[in-house]
């Protein structure tokens, strides 16, 4: 039985180490940028079907006041109306939401595509891609609003490597977030899968070489 233990336990440690290693090496990707204090991640929006002279886009979560995100230093910009937009709760990112910033819109082939960074604290959770809650809105050169898209529905990936793309289709929104709580709980499952295979192999082969042996 003590030698059955031994034969085993190499096995086991070898398979430990693998699956330490295969969920180091799936955990989500580190920030496209660090600094001392902050991590910061890109985003994009992506629209067409947009209204005609739509030459600006932004981004629109829930969040008041009260909110950890909210920029309390943040004012209402008098040619900017999308400051002033805050129905349902909805406010836009690029005015009030800390840590936001580089908001730029090109225009390509009847396509807009806004590229903007969030910059958070290190010791701060981040759980942008959390918020669940998203609309796009549609501005003119003169600082117009000139619509918002419903919410958007929420689609979560298991790719550490999936951008956090939201994209814009008339009046429908939709993106793609990843989810690390998922993608770490179903690395975790798979390896313990193989794990156990091994084991079971492991066992099968002993139990029928000590058959035949009999």
């Amino acid at each position: 039985m003590k030698k059955t233990r031994k034969i085993l336990l190499l096995p086991i440690c070898i398979c430990s180490v693998i699956a330490v290693t295969f969920i180091v090496m799936h955990l989500p990707p580190q920030e496209a940028f660090c600094s001392h204090d902050y991590h910061t991640r890109t985003y994009r929006i992506h629209a067409e079907n947009a209204p005609e002279g739509t030459a600006e886009l932004d981004l629109l979560v829930r969040m008041n006041a009260d909110s950890p995100h909210y920029n309390q230093h943040s004012h209402e910009v008098p040619y900017a109306e999308i400051s002033r937009y805050h129905e349902d709760s909805y406010s836009s990112v690029n005015c009030y939401y800390i840590g936001a910033h580089d908001f730029e819109t090109h225009a390509e082939d009847g396509f807009l595509t806004a590229d903007f960074t969030i910059a958070v604290r290190k010791n701060e959770k981040w759980d942008f891609e959390q918020m669940g809650d998203y609309k796009i809105a549609y501005i003119d050169k003169n600082g117009k609003l000139l619509g918002v898209t419903d919410q958007a529905t929420v689609r979560h990936s298991l790719d550490p490597m999936q951008p956090t793309v939201f994209t814009a289709n008339g009046s429908k929104a939709s993106c793609v977030v990843y989810n690390p709580t998922a993608h770490i709980a179903l690395t975790a499952l798979k390896v313990a899968a193989v794990h156990l295979l091994v084991l079971l192999l492991i066992w099968f082969l002993r139990r029928k070489k000590h058959t035949t042996g009999a």
